[in-house]
């Protein structure tokens, strides 16, 4: 099983942590426009269970590219640690079709623009997030949990933000 361990926090000056990034010498990786399509299980509430499926389009100079994503319940503690699987997909459009076919309904749509480094094993992006904000997501790629604190920590960074973006996105605009 793959585990994603990341942590984010909302942020106000994207520039700020953009420069300090460069100075601490990252490397700048891609800047990807991603749709987010989650999706609710026809026979358990995900929101109960702590799980998520989500669609998703990259889309960058680099090229285009969708994937389905699994997530499971989140460990406690201060990154978000939880089994992460992803598999690619051809057709955006059909999997949406195959996927509302069994049952499952879309619960949100997100847009985000995102810009990617790479530093001491670490994974920064900096993210906009239509109708939430700003953020810095620090994801582990295998330099470990102190990896993502010591980079937090050197980008003054101030408490994480505990919950997914799915879970803004819903206490903001569901009605």
């Amino acid at each position: 099983m793959h585990r994603e361990v990341e942590v984010k926090f909302s942020i106000s000056e994207p520039s700020r942590i953009r420069e300090k990034l460069l100075e601490l010498g990252a490397t700048y990786v891609d800047t990807v426009d991603q749709v987010d399509i989650y999706y609710q299980h026809p026979c358990k509430n995900f929101a109960e269970t702590d799980e998520a499926l989500r669609l998703r389009e990259n889309n960058s100079k680099s090229g285009k590219g969708i994937e389905l994503t699994y997530k499971g319940p989140k460990r406690g503690g201060w990154a978000k640690d939880r089994v992460e699987i992803v598999s690619r997909v051809v057709d955006s459009v059909e999997m949406q079709e195959i996927l509302e076919m069994l049952g499952f309904k879309t619960v949100a749509r997100l847009l985000k623009h995102r810009e990617f480094y790479m530093i001491r094993g670490v994974e920064v992006s900096i993210d906009k997030v239509e109708g939430l904000g700003d953020f810095v997501e620090i994801e582990d790629k295998g330099g470990g949990l102190d990896a993502v604190r010591e980079i937090a920590s050197l980008l003054g960074l101030g408490e994480p933000v505990p919950k997914t973006y799915l879970e803004l996105y819903l206490e903001k605009f569901r009605k």
